[in-house]
């Protein structure tokens, strides 16, 4: 198996690079961190890298330690399970012990399955794959998606949210950024935090906004959008609003649900497709009953990432009520597609919506809010579109500097390796 991308020639001088992420590297757990990932895999061709896999596993045919395979983007690459999940946990429902929590612990047992093997770069992408980083020989890329305290703060699990646990959890985040060679920051907050935090290590942080993979994530032709709504009983003249993320209190579903039951008894003429699942779901499904909003609510479950171009582009708008996210890659697939996106003040949403032209910012995370905001969104101008798409393209190349980056650490690291091999040699000569 080979983790250069096709038409990478495999090389002594090849600089091998582990890539660190708690997903199955296939589409579980849906999230930014995975699509962050799989565009940065997409965008090493061309570069000399080997790459191997490192992740969880919950499929029966799949165990840790083993060495399978995954191919993405047209390239194959080595893939070795780190923790194993059960299907309920791996697609989003809340398990008795975090997640993280169990990666974590199962890091720390599995350490040898990353230090028998050589790498000249470890790129980790998740605070739970710490017990990996302290030791190693490589040079260690950590990338921060969102400032990672928010995690803790933000937690489904009460026990997290205590002060008692964020000051550890601090703590962690604290070895990381010792531990790690570079730090890299998805979002401007996050960079602000840790570089006010760590002054003494500035120039080891970068920002790298994340971007979406526009060959993928583009407008597409009329009769994509007039099928996909036929398909779904959906007319033209109906408005289509669209959400896509996990079912959660944070995501703010709820409160979409409850805007949509406003604007409809005010005789709007519109539709909510909800594209996700998680522990809220059937909450929600109980207050869209008791709503009677069963004709204009579609809970459509879990939708494969290559799925979603044509539903962005089959929507009106898209709506983001979180209350916190780090960068948020539903905003940049949807204006990528040109469709406007209404959203509260989070992540990535103040650098790339125009209010007024590539979608609408909420003033308060409010069901009145979104009423307002959902209403001037679907009134926008003709060149809303064009200006989504302008917004999304300015991000493009934020991959590309990953890669860069680890180039060059890479470069440095096999330099020292070489550096060392010589100085044993000489110092074995003499011996002799």
């Amino acid at each position: 198996m080979s983790g250069h991308p096709i038409g990478m020639p495999s090389s002594a001088q090849a600089i091998r690079i582990a890539v660190f992420l708690p997903s199955d590297f296939e589409d579980r757990p849906t999230g930014g961190m995975l699509t962050a990932v799989k565009n940065f895999l997409k965008s090493t061709r061309g570069y000399p890298f080997s790459i191997t896999l490192f992740g969880l596993c919950w499929k029966p045919d799949e165990k840790v330690g083993g060495v399978y395979s995954r191919n993405i983007h047209g390239a194959t690459y080595p893939f070795i399970p780190l923790c194993r999940l059960t299907e309920m946990e791996v697609n989003g429902h809340r398990p008795l012990v975090p997640l993280r929590a169990k990666m974590f612990w199962s890091c720390l047992l599995n350490r040898r399955l990353v230090s028998e093997r050589s790498f000249d770069v470890l790129y980790f992408h998740a605070p739970e794959l710490f017990p990996l980083m302290p030791a190693q020989n490589a040079d260690i890329v950590y990338h921060a998606h969102g400032t990672e305290e928010w995690g803790a703060q933000y937690s489904r699990y009460r026990m997290c949210r205590t002060s008692a646990f964020q000051r550890l959890y601090r703590v962690m985040i604290n070895r990381i950024g010792a531990c790690a060679d570079q730090f890299v920051c998805i979002d401007r907050e996050c960079y602000n935090v840790y570089r006010a935090r760590w002054p003494a290590r500035a120039q080891d942080i970068h920002l790298v906004w994340g971007a979406v993979d526009t060959e993928v994530f583009k407008p597409a032709v009329s009769d994509v959008r007039a099928r996909t709504r036929a398909g779904y009983g959906v007319s033209d003249s109906t408005g289509v609003l669209l959400f896509v993320g996990r079912l959660t209190q944070l995501k703010g579903v709820h409160l979409i649900v409850d805007a949509v039951a406003r604007l409809r008894r005010a005789n709007h003429n519109l539709v909510l497709w909800v594209i996700g699942n998680g522990e809220e779901e059937a909450a929600l499904r109980k207050q869209i009953d008791a709503a009677g909003l069963e004709a204009g609510i579609r809970l459509l479950g879990r939708v494969a990432h290559e799925s979603l171009p044509e539903l962005y582009n089959s929507a009106d708008l898209t709506i983001v009520a979180s209350e916190q996210e780090s960068l948020c890659f539903t905003i940049l697939e949807s204006l990528a597609c040109g469709t406007p996106v209404v959203s509260t003040r989070v992540g990535v949403a103040p650098h790339v919506i125009q209010d007024g032209r590539s979608g609408i910012l909420l003033k308060a995370r409010t069901v009145e809010e979104l009423v307002r905001s959902i209403e001037a969104g679907l009134a926008l101008p003709r060149d809303s579109r064009q200006a989504a798409l302008e917004a999304a393209g300015a991000l493009n190349n934020s991959s590309n500097s990953i890669c860069e980056l680890i180039m060059t650490r890479g470069r440095i690291k096999q330099a020292a390796g070489s550096r060392n091999h010589r100085r044993n040699q000489d110092g074995h000569g003499a011996e002799i």
